[in-house]
């Protein structure tokens, strides 16, 4: 056979028998084309869609809505979908005048064409810092970058990685990720999380220091393999941190002198300082300068920690602590092993209370610990201006005093965590419920103990009798006396919640006694009524 070059539209060239320019050849021949001997035509386009095509050299394909992805062309005509609906296109433009062709291959273009490219850069990075800042940087803006090349450029905006939450497992966590990181994205990243990594080394936090002079927030919690290079490294390249998380990190990153060195570059900038569950030596030492250097403190987190030195309590001058540290918000001593004094010197009552204080944690060990949750002292004390206190962990507290807790002057408090508490009579909870009972969101009375299985009915019975709608969204009632008739009266009146445990609980039948979340409290419900 004769070799022809290929013509129009793909249809082989015989001199001897020439084709006429046709889209249906079917439907009889049609005016030549000027053009039907150059094996080398192309059809003009639009003049803004051949500038597109000239600018955008990788031919990326356009963002559509999932609707439209059938209609969408892609740039490099290799499909044969492209070249079907391309040839419609023409086939509807070919009798019009080429004022109407030019009109509509225009609207045509604007169909077809992506918004990628003709959106400003700024708006995109608008749209992109929405994002981030509702769901975090992380995975979004990896995805993002595989999109396109337009969105890849914004996607690696230094303002769009200023906080980065790497504890996940949205990336690998190897060296060289860290590295390429703190290379190419993490320039100006003031807030890091990389919470259980648990290959993370000093030489890695070094060349992160090194690299991201601006950090402000470090979370280093669960990673054993830190050691006090890691501190050395941020107080000699991280001048301006105030947020620290060490928490069950190793004993060398929590040693005297790796603290206060920190706590000595910080010094007033210092705002968070959580050191829960490590070993801490000598730890009265640390504090005394803690309170001297860091006037702003807000957070304060001791909570499980072990006390290594000649006594295994911790000292902790409550009155003094108040007068230096007047601006906490969040005070963690869980299960803490603390002694607590109680100075003359500072009994004037400017230095009585936290007024800012948030969340108090006072959660003792169920069984065989002393806590400083047991003194109703303290926490009359540390209590006594929290007017906007929305936490508290009493739980396990077996001699804490009920009217301590019912004096507390917060009126909105909204998350209480009352668990393995003693309870003597059903007034004082009662008192307790109703107080709080328009703000609560959280409540947990898991195994109390009561003298009477009466008395937690009559307490509940405070709780959904307030006049305010009641915003409780989870209940833990696991282990208690409660009766079916109190749960029917908390289901009809507690409209939100969400979650109700109601394990164990002795005066409830068999098929009853379980958890219940979402829609297993509406079959609840149904079934209890």
């Amino acid at each position: 056979m004769p070799r022809y070059e290929k013509g129009i539209l793909g249809v082989r060239k015989d001199p001897k028998n020439q084709v006429l320019f046709s889209f249906s050849a079917r439907d009889g021949d049609e005016c030549p084309s000027s053009d039907d001997e150059d094996s080398d035509y192309e059809p003009v386009m639009a003049s803004h869609e051949s500038d597109s095509m000239e600018n955008d050299d990788t031919h990326y394909p356009l963002y559509v809505p999932c609707d439209q992805a059938s209609s969408t062309l892609s740039h490099s005509h290799k499909t044969s979908g492209a070249r079907k609906s391309q040839r419609k296109r023409r086939a509807r433009c070919f009798d019009d005048s080429q004022e109407d062709s030019l009109k509509k291959a225009k609207l045509v273009s604007q169909e077809h064409d992506g918004c990628i490219s003709h959106l400003p850069p700024e708006l995109w990075l608008d749209i992109f810092q929405h994002m981030v800042d509702r769901n975090g940087a992380l995975p979004f803006l990896c995805k993002a970058s595989q999109v396109c090349r337009t969105w890849r450029e914004i996607a690696s905006h230094p303002s769009l990685w200023e906080r980065v939450d790497l504890s996940y497992g949205w990336i690998r966590t190897t060296q060289s990720t860290l590295q390429w990181l703190a290379e190419n994205r993490l320039s100006n990243c003031l807030d890091i999380d990389l919470s259980s990594w648990k290959k993370l080394t000093s030489t890695d936090v070094k060349n992160l220091s090194e690299k991201c002079r601006h950090l402000r927030c470090v979370n280093f919690s669960y990673c054993t393999k830190l050691n006090s290079n890691a501190i050395q490294a941020l107080v000699d390249n991280c001048s301006d941190l105030e947020d620290i998380d060490l928490s069950f990190t190793s004993t060398s990153m929590t040693s005297p002198s790796c603290l206060s060195a920190l706590i000595s570059a910080c010094g007033p900038k210092l705002l968070q300082l959580k050191l829960s569950g490590n070993v801490l030596k000598t730890f009265d030492r640390v504090f005394s300068l803690l309170m001297s250097s860091c006037p702003n403190l807000e957070v304060f987190d001791i909570s499980n920690c072990t006390f290594s030195m000649d006594r295994s309590t911790f000292v902790l001058p409550v009155l003094k602590f108040q007068a230096h540290c007047p601006a906490i918000r969040v005070l963690g001593l869980a299960n803490c092993n603390c002694l607590i004094t109680y100075l003359d010197t500072y009994l004037q009552p400017d230095y009585r209370g936290f007024s800012k204080l948030e969340q108090l944690s006072l959660a003792a060990a169920i069984v065989g610990t002393s806590n400083l949750g047991s003194d109703s002292r303290f926490l009359s004390t540390v209590l006594s201006k929290a007017n906007g206190l929305k936490l508290l962990d009493l739980r396990g507290c077996n001699r804490m005093d009920l009217e301590a807790i019912h004096d507390i002057p917060a009126t909105d408090l909204e998350q209480l965590y009352m668990s393995h508490m003693a309870v003597v009579g059903s007034t004082q909870l009662g008192q307790i419920l109703s107080k709080w009972a328009h703000s609560l969101v959280d409540l947990d009375l898991s195994w109390m103990k009561v003298n009477h299985e009466e008395h937690l009915d009559k307490a509940l019975c405070e709780l959904v009798n307030s006049i305010s709608p009641s915003k409780l969204r989870s209940l833990n009632l696991a282990g208690t006396s409660v009766t079916e008739k109190s749960i029917k009266r908390i289901l009809s009146k507690c409209r939100d919640l969400r979650y109700i445990n109601l394990t164990s609980c002795r005066s409830l039948s068999r098929g009853i006694k379980r958890e219940y979340r979402d829609r297993s409290i509406v079959e609840l419900r149904r079934s209890i009524s």
